[in-house]
């Protein structure tokens, strides 16, 4: 409670100095002034709301309290199939698609290595 009440007042104080200060030194119209210091005052709230204790003992609090709430593990959920295609259809392109970049990627590498391997032993022609 005294921790509230203390940001309040921070936030009241903060406030009103802004207020004197825009509608003084400025000579803003008062309603625009209190609009801003309002604005500023939420800010202060929230920015001293955020800085609170840590939050690990409320956590094993509630956690405690309603165990039953706790997320638990369980089954991914597999991706529902897309319009018109059959699931198993869809595992097979999938499947085959995977399949088709590995081949690529292994003939690839084997390419670029017989191509280092003629180009380090002079063998190979550039066109």
């Amino acid at each position: 409670m005294a921790r509230t009440l203390r940001t309040l007042a921070i936030a009241a104080a903060t406030s009103l100095g802004l207020v004197l200060y825009l509608i003084l030194w400025f000579h803003w119209p008062v309603t625009l002034s209190l609009g801003v210091a309002a604005l500023l005052g939420m800010l202060v709230v929230v920015t001293s709301t955020s800085l609170g204790e840590d939050s690990a003992a409320a956590d094993a609090a509630w956690q405690a309290a309603a165990p039953d709430l706790l997320d638990q593990p369980g089954p991914a959920l597999a991706p529902s199939p897309s319009a018109g295609v059959a699931e198993g259809d869809e595992a097979a392109d999938v499947d085959s698609g995977v399949d088709a970049m590995a081949a690529a990627a292994a003939s690839g590498a084997a390419a670029s290595g017989a191509a280092a391997s003629g180009a380090s032993s002079g063998g190979g022609s550039f066109k």
